[in-house]
């Protein structure tokens, strides 16, 4: 599974949206009516997942669902190793 799948999957799971919502362009707020809170926990479980540590100057730039999967990509070096954890750059 790629991390842009591991991602569509994790907000379509965990916010109970229906994938084929889930497209790189799709605003989190207006399009997928997340509020605050939601956003909220969606980073932290972002961050959790792949042990991931963000500023709050990079988590007001995330708006759309691309926004969240190109963030991951560039913080993480590769897919998750034998023990499950993102290997960070």
């Amino acid at each position: 599974m790629t991390l842009e799948e591991e991602i569509i999957e994790l907000i379509s799971k965990d916010f109970s949206i229906e994938k084929n919502k889930l497209k790189r362009d799709a605003s989190l707020i207006n399009d997928l009516q997340m509020d605050s809170l939601d956003l909220t926990e969606l980073t932290m479980k972002i961050e959790e997942k792949y042990k991931i540590n963000s500023s709050n100057e990079d988590l007001v730039k995330l708006l759309t669902v691309g926004d969240i999967i190109d963030y991951a990509s560039k913080h993480c070096k590769g897919p998750p190793d034998e023990a499950g954890y993102a290997v960070l750059k």
